[in-house]
């Protein structure tokens, strides 16, 4: 029979038992499976020294982390539905609630096991590992290299990055040390430690392989329906097994950079094509799950799209790097930055956005509170835009509307109200006030605070703008002189 390649797409869940082999995906041209896995180590006897020259960077980094890393045995309930019958006219047949009366399906419970890695983050019990080795869990069972075994217990899981963090309570615990993945290096070491296969073993020392970081800022299409957003993702051509997931990706020095997650392969085996989560990402959600059982993201508040050829032209830019905004959501952060659709966002955070993908990525990661800085062009200019109630906006804001005239407009109860008056601003000298409803812009109907902005800068080339405003029962009728003030 001819061999057909076929792509496998390996998550190291390490779903060993009662699976019926994974699940399948067509996004790489074909039906496709995808087998949760995990890795065997370099062992090295406490009892035999090794030589100096023996002692490189790899042995020193494997001997730093390895005894925080550990094995996660997980104990699962299915309920297993089958109908009594086979229907010769289709699998839905005996599905009908007419047929339910008189066959109803055998019902029964299937326990599944299912293993993979971990590290120890801190001596107070913290482990991190891959969400899809948890996943549906009743009992978890954690055990160190030196023998000992915790019952763990699950504070929090975050699908969408794959990650959850489980506690176990015992004395003189070993901890890792975490690294920086922002400043990793394409072709440095990298050292993937787990416990592969860890079923078929007696001995409770965890694997080491060793390669080096292939790439950084990978992305993988998701399948369909799947939860699990693989971005910004470290490749390396480390060997990663079944039983891996979860387990630590570490550098020369000893600190760990990444979360091993899953591989690319065709014969399922490791091939030198891995994945794992980066520790900066992994540590802000493992921060947000310690903290609040879920993660805290952040919304900016706006819709981009890629820029076109057709789009460079039309906004008259230089160059078709970055992103352009659609959509502004009132009262969000970008409006309350005075950001509008057509606006082209070049960076964030210091960091270029090519293309609408990256931007999710990116924002994907940020937090309350934290720092979000945007590079916004608009009409040839460049501003930097500080984001959040604990970020100034700097000077060389853009000028739009409500910046142009020294007020702020909200939704509120359908209408457009005006939600603040800078002092001495141009609307506070035409009188406007706090809570009045701006009605039209140059006799045009407002219904959204974007619509205020984008009348307000299309009469800028008149020299003046003329607002309809309702106050009480009275409606006023103010032109603002532009360039006064």
């Amino acid at each position: 029979m001819k061999k057909i390649g076929v792509v496998l797409l390996v998550l190291f869940a390490g779903i060993i038992g009662g699976l019926g082999g994974g699940w399948s995906i067509s996004h790489w041209g074909g039906p496709q499976r995808i087998i949760y896995t995990d890795a065997k180590p370099l062992q090295v006897a406490a009892t035999d020294p090794l030589s100096s020259s023996r002692k490189n960077a790899i042995v020193l980094a494997a001997q730093k982390v390895g005894p925080a890393v550990v094995s996660i045995n997980v104990i699962q309930t299915r309920i297993v539905r089958e109908t009594p019958f086979v229907s010769p006219f289709g699998d839905d047949f005996f599905g009908d609630p007419f047929w339910k009366d008189f066959f109803p399906p055998r019902t029964y419970k299937e326990q599944l096991r299912s293993l993979g890695s971990g590290v120890l983050i801190n001596k107070e019990g913290i482990v991190l590992t891959n969400e899809h080795v948890v996943r549906g869990a009743e009992t978890i069972k954690v055990t160190l290299p030196d023998g000992r075994k915790f019952d763990g217990k699950l504070l929090g899981t975050d699908p969408q990055t794959d990650l959850a963090v489980v506690k176990i309570s015992g004395s003189s615990l070993p901890a890792a040390t975490l690294g920086n993945s922002d400043d990793l290096a394409i072709g440095e070491w990298a050292i993937a430690i787990g416990n592969p296969f860890a079923y078929l073993l007696e001995d409770t020392q965890p694997t080491v392989t060793a390669g080096v970081v292939s790439a950084t800022h990978r992305s993988i299409k998701s399948g369909q329906g799947q939860v699990q957003v693989y971005r910004d993702m470290i490749q390396t051509d480390a060997a990663i097994n079944p039983g891996n997931s979860g387990g630590p990706l570490v550098n020369a020095d000893g600190e760990v950079i990444g979360v091993n997650t899953f591989i690319f392969t065709a014969s399922g085996g490791s091939e030198g094509i891995g994945f794992a989560i980066p520790i900066n990402r992994a540590k802000a959600v493992m921060d947000d799950l310690l903290k609040h059982g879920e993660v805290k993201r952040l919304s900016i508040g706006v819709m981009v799209q890629n820029l076109s050829p057709d789009l460079v032209e039309v906004l008259n830019l230089k160059n078709g790097r970055g992103v352009v905004v659609t959509d502004v959501q009132p009262g969000g952060l970008a409006d309350q930055a005075a950001i509008q659709p057509g606006d082209v966002i070049r960076k964030i955070n210091g960091r270029p956005v090519t293309r609408a993908s990256e931007w999710d990525d990116l924002t994907r990661d940020l937090r309350p509170g934290g720092k979000l800085v945007l590079s916004v062009e608009r009409e040839g200019k460049i501003y930097e835009l500080g984001l959040g109630s604990q970020a100034k906006l700097p000077e060389g804001r853009p000028s739009g509307g409500t910046a142009a005239l020294g007020m702020s407009v909200k939704s509120s109860g359908g209408n457009i109200v005006v939600s603040g008056v800078e002092p001495g601003g141009l609307a506070q000298k035409m009188g406007v006030q706090k809570g009045d409803v701006v009605r039209q812009v140059e006799g045009e109907e407002v219904k959204t605070p974007q619509d205020f902005e984008r009348l307000i800068a299309k009469a800028k080339s008149k020299g003046s703008i003329s607002l309809a405003l309702v106050r009480g029962e009275t409606t006023l009728v103010l032109s603002f002189p532009l360039g006064e003030g």
